[in-house]
């Protein structure tokens, strides 16, 4: 199965790949199965294409070839609505003196994969420089973008450091991802000149980080996700597109169930990591704020009253319990 998804991922299609297709596709005996495993591994719409390409659509069952087929014309209706939200987004930002990094799904759209709707996305990442985030954070907020409140205020001052990027940032369906490091490191600006290029989209000018830069960003993220539990031959092929030469490979145990994230070891792993990520100066302040969180975060987490909240706090403590 493996090599099947590796062929069905691959872009563009190559006439040599062929054979070993229509023999893969044909050993495949549960059909309901494969595509489920397809979608989850995000490569519907490059599955459909590369079946297309190969002239193969009548080896498969009509039934199968539809729903890959739609999948694929949702993905290019679902990319070329966000190119059109992230024109709106650009002139926000840039009309504002913001600069900023297109990352992952945007930014390989638009270059390895040629800008044919062909890469699934649910979101757009952008990367700001570290003296820059909380007036970008700002902007977003005051043209109508919602974001979550945080756990605890007092996650204000180390911000940055939680997580991979900034609570999502939501309007009328768009997410935003907002980053300020990649590999670990703080963005700052004067990495604009060093880390990266300017590519067109629409005739519109858009900066992405320099190929290798960005190569070895998607590996970080790739093996981030492959320790919490998630991992998907849509970020695999990212990287292999942009380098086919690249360190990593695609763990079997992730091949029919991609995403494990949910299972308790996976759960312990992910919050010790999160911890760890964090300066350490700032640990026990995310601790405190992870055990109590405010009360408002504590109405939307459970679906309670202000009461209700407060005496689901010992719960907190038996999570972190169980976690460490």
């Amino acid at each position: 199965m493996q090599q099947l998804l590796l062929l069905l991922s691959d872009y563009p299609f190559k006439e040599s790949n062929r054979g070993r297709l229509l023999e893969l596709l044909k050993e495949v005996s549960d059909w309901d199965t494969m595509v489920r495993i397809i979608n989850s591994h995000g490569i519907i719409a490059l599955a459909a294409y590369n079946i297309t390409k190969a002239g193969l659509e009548k080896e498969i069952p009509q039934k199968t070839f539809d729903i890959l087929n739609a999948g694929l014309i949702k993905n290019i209706a679902r990319n070329t609505w966000l190119k059109e939200r992230w024109k709106e987004l650009n002139k926000i930002l840039t009309d504002t003196g913001i600069r900023y990094v297109l990352l992952k799904g945007m930014a390989l759209e638009h270059t390895i994969y040629g800008s044919k709707g062909l890469r699934q996305m649910t979101d757009i990442d952008i990367l700001v420089d570290e003296g820059s985030a909380e007036g970008t954070a700002d902007i977003l907020l005051r043209n109508g973008f919602k974001t979550s409140p945080l756990k605890s205020h007092l996650f204000t001052r180390m911000q940055k450091h939680i997580g991979k990027h900034y609570p999502t940032f939501e309007k009328d369906g768009l997410m935003i991802d907002m980053h300020v490091r990649i590999s670990g490191k703080i963005f700052v600006k004067e990495d604009f000149t060093s880390c990266t290029d300017q590519i067109l989209i629409d005739g519109l000018n858009a900066n992405i980080l320099k190929k290798d830069i960005h190569t070895q960003f998607l590996i970080d993220h790739f093996k981030w996700h492959e320790i919490n539990g998630d991992c998907q031959f849509r970020l695999f092929r990212d990287i292999k597109l942009l380098d086919p030469d690249a360190d990593v490979n695609f763990p079997k145990e992730f091949v029919e169930e991609p995403k494990q994230g949910h299972k308790p070891h996976y759960r312990r792993f992910q919050y010790k990591s999160a911890i760890k990520s964090i300066p350490k100066r700032y640990r026990l302040l995310y601790l405190a704020g992870d055990i109590f969180p405010s009360i408002g975060w504590m109405k939307k987490r459970y679906g309670c009253s202000a009461a209700g909240a407060v005496l689901r706090y010992p719960l907190r403590l038996l999570k972190l319990a169980r976690l460490l």
